[in-house]
């Protein structure tokens, strides 16, 4: 909360320079951070239809981020997400951004996390990054020093001015001026080098990342005979990628769900890997999922824009018993491994 709210309630939005867009509500409780991106800017718009929008306020600093709050608001609309990795990767962005290089104040006002952070108080962090949808924050000192968070459903993690605590704190990083609150966090654990290097081993190649190399997760799925579905699912081959990325970059190479991956040739998987680092990278940088080519935009194709509380323009995800925008066919869902997969049966007809 920053400052006094106004009475009555106004939008506010701002960029950062790490090219986060953010949504405030300022009322009469205060200034408070909504979302991150266009991800989510419907439901707020709709829960707040008689607040008119407002730019440029200028006293939230660059680096204030929120993907926490984005998921707050979710959970009161509908079903709970694991953030897909890009998400992930601009919050490690925005923590880098704030505190990067400085010394810092590291608390658990829950208590949880109490004894780790009193020998992380005071000391500087170093970097923040990220590898699939695991955060990891490094402190400048000699023994235990990565603080280790994977956000799950519920877990949330803000950047906003300093204030007082309000809820449940599992870890509070600051500098006085401006405080990253975690809460309800799957994982939040402080490890050393080697431990870290157990969790890594159990990841796989991360698309956003500029180590990955395609060939380490393409040998796991040519001998597979699991589908490609599950396959691009599996956090231990392709790390980051979750339901969205994964229904939109098969639709995208007409690819069959169901196709088994050692059915694939090494040149279309090359292909669909290529796909989601130009995507999910994009995502980092726009803070929204868009899958669509330019000749299926809402602008070329004289079509109302889509409306979903995770924003972006896609081919098929959420989208069941919607027309396809290519071939005009409805898409279907059915369930794979526990999760909603979308797809259009005329499209995706290859096996290889």
């Amino acid at each position: 909360m920053v400052g006094g709210g106004c009475a009555a309630p106004v939008l506010l939005t701002r960029t950062s320079r790490s090219g986060v867009s953010l949504l405030l509500l300022s009322d009469r409780v205060g200034i408070r951070l909504l979302t991150l991106g266009t991800g989510g800017l419907a439901a707020v718009l709709l829960a707040h239809r008689a607040i008119s929008p407002r730019r440029g306020w200028q006293s939230v600093p660059d680096h204030v981020f929120s993907h926490g709050s984005y998921w707050n608001l979710s959970s009161t609309i509908g079903e709970g997400l694991v953030p897909e990795g890009h998400v992930i990767h601009r919050l490690a962005g925005a923590l880098n951004d704030a505190f990067a290089g400085r010394p810092v104040q590291v608390s658990s006002p829950q208590g949880r996390f109490a004894a780790e952070a009193a020998v992380l108080d005071g000391e500087t962090l170093r970097a923040a990054h990220a590898w699939g949808k695991h955060l990891v924050i490094d402190i400048d000192r000699p023994t235990e020093h990565l603080i280790h968070i994977h956000l799950g459903l519920i877990g949330t993690f803000t950047l906003a001015p300093h204030a007082p605590v309000r809820g449940q704190v599992r870890l509070r990083i600051g500098d006085g001026a401006t405080d990253a609150d975690l809460r309800g966090p799957q994982t939040c654990e402080l490890l050393d080098e080697a431990a870290w290097r157990r969790v890594r081993e159990r990841l796989g190649a991360d698309p956003i990342r500029d180590d990955a190399d395609w060939k380490v997760p393409w040998r796991r799925v040519r001998a597979s005979g699991r589908s490609i579905a599950e396959l691009l699912m599996d956090q231990s081959i392709t790390a980051g990628v979750g339901n969205i990325y994964r229904a939109e970059v098969l639709f995208r190479h007409r690819i069959d769900p169901a196709t088994p991956g050692r059915d694939l040739r090494a040149a279309t998987f090359h292909a669909i890997w290529d796909d989601l680092v130009v995507l999910m990278r994009a995502g980092v940088a726009s803070g929204r999922i868009d899958t669509v080519r330019p000749e299926h935009t809402p602008q070329a194709m004289g079509r109302p824009a889509r409306v979903d509380r995770h924003g972006g323009e896609v081919y098929v995800y959420r989208r069941v018993g919607q027309r396809c925008l290519v071939c005009d066919t409805p898409i279907e869902q059915r369930t794979v491994a526990g999760r909603h997969l979308f797809w259009c049966p005329r499209c995706q007809r290859r096996h290889h």
